[in-house]
């Protein structure tokens, strides 16, 4: 085991998650709720953690894959599916390192939620590269970014504007605001996205 890994995998280990908010973040709900919202396809939950998020999907009839490298994330999750009767038929997981998924077209839609500034800023533009190469043409970022001034990490700082500079090449950003249901941790400093991929240029 990788010394990375094991640093997360201790985390879900000794149940400290503080991150982690006990349910699925309410403003994927209020997407989902919408009429803005893409009624169908494959997600795919990039570091899914305890599958709150999945979850969540499999209500409403998504097909699901919740991506983590920590073991402990990644039964959680399967707890979730197999609870819900949707365990290798809508809910599947996948325990890989997100940056050596070799996935090429696969999803209709990606989640982000807390992975992103999870990871090194170094590893930004990489993350958006993997991202294009996982969806199909077409396919939708859906994404609640936790915005805040922080140099060191994780998590590490991101700013609206860095986002859609991240983004701006491949990506067509269809929908932003500022939630104003967010956790009362991270009220006012979350950014909901929905971004269409319009260039598989990598």
């Amino acid at each position: 085991m990788t010394d990375i890994l094991k640093f997360w995998n201790s985390f879900y280990e000794n149940k400290t998650t503080p991150w982690d908010l006990a349910s699925y973040a309410e403003p994927f709900k209020t997407y989902l709720d919408s009429p803005y919202c893409i009624k169908s396809g494959h997600v795919g939950v990039i570091g899914c953690g305890n599958g709150h998020e999945c979850d969540l999907l499999i209500d409403y009839n998504f097909t699901v894959t919740g991506i983590d490298f920590a073991n402990q994330a990644i039964q959680n999750t399967q707890n979730k599916f197999k609870n819900k009767g949707v365990l290798n038929e809508r809910g599947f997981t996948l325990q890989e390192d997100f940056f050596k998924l070799d996935l090429e077209n696969y999803f209709d839609v990606i989640l982000e939620h807390t992975f992103f500034c999870a990871i090194n800023p170094k590893l930004r533009y990489d993350y958006v590269r993997k991202i294009v190469q996982m969806l199909k043409p077409d396919g939708y970022l859906i994404a609640l970014w936790w915005i805040m001034d922080k140099e060191d990490g994780p998590p590490y700082g991101v700013t609206q504007s860095q986002i859609f500079k991240y983004f701006a090449k491949n990506f067509n950003i269809e929908l932003a605001y500022v939630p104003n249901n967010s956790h009362k941790t991270r009220f006012n400093s979350e950014l909901f996205t929905v971004m269409r991929l319009t260039d598989k240029t990598i």
